[in-house]
Order: C-alpha cells, then sequence, then structure tokens
C-alpha cells in the first residue's frame, strides 16, 4: 500500500497521526480497533479515496494502546483523542471501528466538544458476548482481586484494562444486548450518531440477536 500524506507527533506521549493532503475544513478521524496501528485497517484506501474525493481531510491516529491495548487503559485512548481533536481546527466527524466506537462514545461523553458534529459507529459490537470463554466472570473476579497486572489465556493484561472491556455494564459495555434502551439512547444527547451495523464482522457475536441491535440502532442513531 502507497499513499502521499503527513504523519505528525500530537501528543507529549510521542503518538503520530497521518494527515491526508487536503485542504480543507472538514476532517474525519478514524480510530482503529483493539490490535489495529496506523494505516493497519484493511479499507483505509477506500476512506481515503472518499475523502480526497469529497474535500474532507482524514486523520488516521495511532493511540498509545495501538497495537498493545491490554497495557493500557480506555482512559489513554480518550487523552489522546482529545490531544489530537484540540490540534485540529475545522468541523470534525468520528469514525470508529469497534473498540474505536467505544472510544468515540466516551470521548464524547468526556468533552462535550462542539467541534465534534458527529460519530459514526462501524461494527460495535459487545467484547463480553463475543468472548465464548465459559468462566470470564470469574476471570473478571480475579483480575479485580489482581495487583496492577492480570494474565489471562497466557497474555498479560492491565487489570484495569480488562475489568473494563469484560466486567458486565462497566466503562466499555456499550452495545451488549442486554443493555437497557436509557443506557442506548443516552448517547444521542451529545451529537449526531449513525451506527452502521456489520452483522457479517468475523468478531461480532455469531448468535447475535438481531433485534437487540436494531433496538440499539433505532435508540442511538439521530442521523
Amino acid at each position: 500500500m502507497e499513499t502521499e500524506g503527513i504523519l505528525f507527533v500530537y501528543n507529549s506521549h510521542g503518538c503520530i497521526a497521518f494527515k491526508s493532503r487536503s485542504e480543507s475544513s472538514k476532517f474525519l478521524i478514524f480510530l482503529d480497533g483493539m490490535g489495529g496501528n496506523i494505516l493497519s485497517s484493511q479499507y483505509f484506501m477506500n476512506l481515503k479515496d472518499y475523502c480526497d474525493s469529497n474535500s474532507i481531510v482524514l486523520v488516521y491516529p495511532q493511540l498509545r494502546s495501538h497495537p498493545n491495548y491490554k497495557l493500557f487503559t480506555i482512559q489513554n485512548d480518550i487523552e489522546d483523542i482529545s490531544s489530537l481533536v484540540n490540534k485540529i481546527d475545522g468541523n470534525i466527524v468520528i469514525l470508529g471501528h469497534s473498540t474505536g466506537c467505544q472510544d468515540s462514545l466516551l470521548y464524547i461523553e468526556a468533552s462535550k466538544n462542539p467541534k465534534v458534529k458527529g460519530i459514526i459507529l462501524q461494527a460495535p459490537v459487545s467484547d463480553i458476548e463475543a468472548n465464548d470463554d465459559l468462566n470470564l466472570k470469574d476471570s473478571v473476579l480475579k483480575a479485580k482481586n489482581s495487583g496492577l497486572f492480570f494474565e489471562y489465556n497466557g497474555d498479560i493484561w492491565l487489570s484495569e484494562r480488562f475489568i473494563t472491556v469484560y466486567d458486565e455494564r462497566n466503562r466499555e459495555d456499550l452495545f451488549s444486548s442486554y443493555l437497557t434502551d436509557s443506557e442506548f439512547s443516552k448517547w444521542k444527547n451529545y451529537c449526531p450518531i449513525l451506527s452502521v451495523l456489520s452483522l457479517k464482522d468475523e468478531f461480532c457475536e455469531k448468535n447475535l440477536k438481531k433485534w437487540a441491535w436494531w433496538k440499539f440502532w433505532k435508540k442511538v442513531t439521530t442521523l
């Protein structure tokens, strides 16, 4: 893959972002999911071509948690996004993929930044319902009783991150089918939201109840 653009450092942690060369006051920030990295998205070139053709500046950041998400918190993500948004002078739409959806919503909830004119959620999936570990709740309990780090299936996690990802109704549990209408609908108080339901996503829960996602779409989408 070859493309032209600008790489720049956007915070004190040395995080970098790609910016396309379009000249515009309209910006699209693309937030990748767990394990993602700068320019790693399979549809990056399609997204860039669309932005170039429509006079939109595409910004693709690497967060501190990319790709080592197990060792950083969701709060680290929100702080990185805030630093990036503060560097941009223009109107912004945030496109989140997978965990980038949680990042997008938690950022706008925390910042209420008027520069963000809308959010697109692409493949918003429950990490809890996508995990087929029958002992997941026991693992969450062990993580809560662990120190700074926690081992799960041979991987080392920051205990806090494991808990926010896999504890029911914790900070990152935003898209599970058992959540109530009010838990879904609160998000449209912050800005217009478009949810793109990717039922064929490889990480999507295989027995996903379509009615639950339709309920989520109706409650959250405001575009």
